[in-house]
């Protein structure tokens, strides 16, 4: 009897072990789920006006359905899925979910900053002039190109076209106008690097560019939960470019991190207990063509290099 209740507990250890190396995936596109994740928000101090905004943010773009297939998935429980591993997630995905065939209507970054509202800030006014910015913009064949430009609204107008501008404009309160045109411009840009950087030193000269950068334009990062930032190193130009963002929340057994993917792609939340899902998620959305290096930032504290097959 006793070897029986040892084999039990044995097997019952586990179980929970492997749960707990797992991660659950939803596309908040189930109420219940999209309720939970509203806790999470709420818990995270993020404000009354951004959630409802969120909400809706959310329901319009799942309102159209996901668009992709899901025959792989394993069942829903409630809204979320259940997977071992990161890798048993990314061998079921059908494509990128950036390439998710849906109306651009809302993007990576007006997300965070739509929920980072009044704990992601900023000192600067849409006409101040800390400095050259260098916005980043998608071109009519699709490739990424730069301007230079002397102020926050002219790199938001360069960004933003009118026509995106139309589409999110209902997710966007008014009150937090000027605070997107700086966000929008401190974080969706390109970086010049100095001419010493060298496969060595990549790492820090990128977080110490990055640091720089925030500070003359007075970003101030959460404290209670982290904003995600990913960016492409082109060695070959000097330069590098800020792409992608999503903001990772501390919870009680773990993480949620929540991310709009891209313009056209889904909402995604992320629950999980080991912080390499993260950045394994995160490397997956990008390929070797993309940099020479790519890195993740949390706040302005932390840099990890994303690890990106071929």
């Amino acid at each position: 009897m006793a070897k029986a209740c040892m084999v039990l507990i044995v097997v019952l250890l586990i179980h929970i072990s492997s749960r707990a190396d797992g991660l659950r995936l939803s596309f908040l596109n189930d109420q219940g789920a999209l309720q939970s994740t509203v806790e999470v928000l709420k818990k995270s101090g993020c404000s009354d006006e951004a959630i409802t905004s969120f909400q809706k943010a959310v329901e319009h773009y799942n309102a159209a359905g996901l668009r992709f297939d899901l025959s792989k998935f394993p069942s829903a429980q409630h809204g979320f899925y259940t997977f071992q591993s990161l890798s048993g997630l990314l061998s079921v995905l059908p494509r990128r979910l950036q390439d998710t065939p849906h109306a651009f209507e809302f993007n990576c970054l007006d997300n965070v900053i739509l929920l980072g509202d009044g704990q992601l800030r900023t000192g600067l006014h849409p006409d101040d002039h800390p400095g050259e910015f260098l916005p980043a913009a998608i071109s009519t064949n699709g490739d990424i190109v730069y301007a230079h430009v002397a102020t926050a609204k002219d790199a938001f107008a360069y960004s933003m076209p009118t026509w995106y501008r139309d589409a999110s404009a209902d997710y966007i309160p008014s009150s937090m106008a000027d605070s997107r045109i700086c966000l929008t411009a401190a974080f969706y840009c390109f970086h010049t690097l100095p001419k010493s950087v060298t496969d060595k030193n990549v790492s820090d000269v990128v977080m110490k560019v990055l640091q720089t950068s925030w500070k003359k334009q007075a970003i101030e990062f959460p404290s209670s939960f982290q904003i995600v930032l990913c960016h492409s190193v082109l060695l070959s130009k000097d330069v590098m470019l800020t792409g992608h963002t999503g903001i990772l929340f501390p919870v009680e057994k773990g993480y949620v991190y929540i991310e709009k993917v891209g313009g056209c792609g889904p909402f995604v939340r992320l629950d999980f207990s080991d912080r390499s899902n993260l950045t394994a998620w995160l490397a997956a959305k990008f390929d070797k063509t993309m940099g020479d290096f790519l890195f993740v930032t949390f706040n302005d504290k932390k840099i990890e290099m994303l690890h990106v097959g071929s």
